[in-house]
């Protein structure tokens, strides 16, 4: 017991009080131990959150909980820990190749390997020991910056179809000489690992353009594939590669988890909306998607590209956790439009994630698209970034009109910066943000280039206030047209929030009143990570 009291002994009182509570309600309700460990592995934060009546409970006994309940606490880390050990015995990584060779490689069953920049022959150095792998079912290949070509690209294949029970494939091959034959019979050879459930390919900055997959003939290749990643930034990518690439798709029928990385520079073939149209053909088709994540940056899909995809995105139904890059698409009020359709009919969706920079979104297309996320019922995050557009205050009420909706929701990220907002959006933004915020943990405004008057800091002040529960908060705030006070006071107001852990604070004001502002926050003794800005 004594060894107990030492373990909790560096608790403040008031920690150790809440503490006690939590305990005596679980066994009022009579938690297993189990449901209790894994309770605190959910959350480090959890202790906290809670706050029940002792009434009922005679105080010697009250004495016993926090020593019990701590114990299981150190058994869950002690747990944690062996855990731990075991995968990291079970999982070998490997840098070189002479490690590599000398290594018991057919017990082992999760391979890393990482060889970027050795400017080896590979295909045949690897053949030998993969070969000895009879019982691999995960590995992680990295090959960046090897000067490979389309034949090594090949041999890869064959070397990896060696590898019958493979599962898990995590591939990269950024910055090397692939070009479309090369990655043409690299899938070839993947579709002939008929137990791969989950397939990530990195092959950034290689000279893949014009490549299409043939030879998959077959309704089994990638059957078993649930989760699937493909990076191809700077390869030429434009709407025939879309095409092949949907081609790929089609083959999925499992595919649960898809990210998509077809980004590109602004000066290269890029995908238009042809390309838009074609890639929502084929996911609409992928019926079982609960993920999805693509990154369409630095493209011309258009308003019509948007239109065609935000259609196609309304039929995956089961989508429960989805990502979209749309910046620089133009993609106006007709692909805002098509968003919100697909928005509506998502009403699964948990996590939303929304990058619509410079996208020429205005008052009337922000509508349209509140409109679409407002239903989600179910949302928890939503990250939106609509900076670059001239979406203005009557936009912003509509925003704030629509975050009021999400009941549920614990994370919120906005990015409203260089949006023609004056103070008065703010005030109607301020004002939504406090309805919303009791559930709120995490919680990133991004205001820079926007005018803030003091109606508009008073409001936003009084959001965080209402948001008692936060535990990281970041703020970025610049052309502060309010007075120096209101700065002082949005500090203060995080007084009330007492289980922040988090701060980071962007703003431009006098060094003078960023000294007090610094001060201020020191104070606040609660803060794990503190990270302070100051412009001017």
């Amino acid at each position: 017991m004594q060894h107990i009291k030492k373990q909790s002994s560096f608790l403040s009182k008031k920690s150790q009080f809440l503490l006690l509570n939590f305990g005596i309600e679980l066994l009022k309700i009579q938690f297993s131990k189990l449901i209790l460990r894994i309770i605190i592995s959910l959350n480090k934060y959890f202790i906290d959150f809670i706050y029940f009546n002792t009434s009922l409970i005679s105080f010697k006994y009250q004495t016993q909980i926090p020593h019990i309940f701590y114990q299981e606490f150190i058994n869950f880390q002690s747990y944690q820990i062996q855990k731990k050990t075991r995968m990291i015995q079970q999982k070998k990584y490997f840098n070189n190749m002479k490690d590599l060779l000398i290594s018991e490689l057919p017990s082992l069953t999760d391979i890393s390997i990482d060889l970027r920049k050795n400017k080896i022959y590979f295909s045949q150095r690897l053949h030998s020991p993969l070969s000895k792998c009879t019982n691999l079912t995960s590995l992680s290949l990295n090959l960046d910056d090897n000067d490979i070509v389309d034949k090594e690209a090949k041999n890869l294949g064959i070397i990896l179809n060696n590898c019958s029970n493979l599962t898990n494939l995590i591939l990269s091959l950024k910055s090397n000489q692939i070009t479309k034959k090369g990655l043409s019979c690299l899938i070839q050879s993947l579709a002939k690992c008929s137990n791969l459930t989950s397939l990530k390919l990195y092959l950034q900055k290689n000279q893949i353009s014009g490549f299409s997959i043939e030879g998959l003939n077959s309704d089994l290749d990638f059957m078993n594939l649930s989760t699937l990643t493909i990076s191809l930034f700077q390869n030429q990518i434009g709407d025939s590669e879309i095409s092949s690439l949907g081609s790929f798709l089609v083959k999925c029928a499992k595919l649960q988890n898809l990210t998509l990385d077809i980004h590109t520079d602004q000066n290269i073939p890029s995908i238009q909306q042809t390309g838009a149209q074609l890639l929502g053909s084929c996911i609409e088709n992928c019926t079982n998607l609960q993920s999805l994540s693509i990154n369409f940056k630095n493209n011309l899909i258009g308003q019509e590209g948007g239109l065609y995809f935000g259609n196609s995105l309304a039929k995956c139904t089961k989508l429960q956790n989805l990502s979209l890059d749309f910046t620089f698409n133009k993609i106006g009020a007709k692909g805002a439009s098509g968003l919100s359709c697909a928005l509506q009919k998502l009403s699964n969706l948990e996590y939303l994630t929304l990058i619509l920079k410079s996208n020429s979104i205005n008052k009337y297309s922000i509508q349209s698209l509140c409109s679409g996320f407002s239903n989600c019922s179910k949302l928890l995050s939503l990250s939106l970034s609509l900076d670059s557009n001239d979406i203005c205050d009557k936009g912003v009420f509509t925003l704030g009109l629509a975050l009021e909706n999400l009941t549920k929701l614990q994370y919120l990220s906005l990015n409203l910066s260089s949006c023609e907002i004056e103070g008065i959006g703010f005030v109607y933004l301020g004002n939504s943000i406090k309805k919303c915020g009791s559930n709120l943990l995490q919680l990133s405004l991004n205001f820079s280039k926007c005018k803030i008057d003091e109606q508009a800091q008073l409001s936003l002040n009084s959001a965080i206030a209402n948001c008692n529960k936060l535990f990281s908060l970041t703020l970025i705030i610049y052309n502060f047209k309010s007075q120096n006070v209101q700065i002082l006071d949005l500090v203060s107001v995080m007084e009330s929030c007492i289980f922040l852990k988090n701060l980071t604070l962007q703003i431009s004001v006098p060094f003078q009143i960023f000294r007090l502002v610094k001060k201020k926050v020191l104070k606040l003794k609660r803060l794990i990570n503190r990270n302070l800005y100051n412009k001017d």
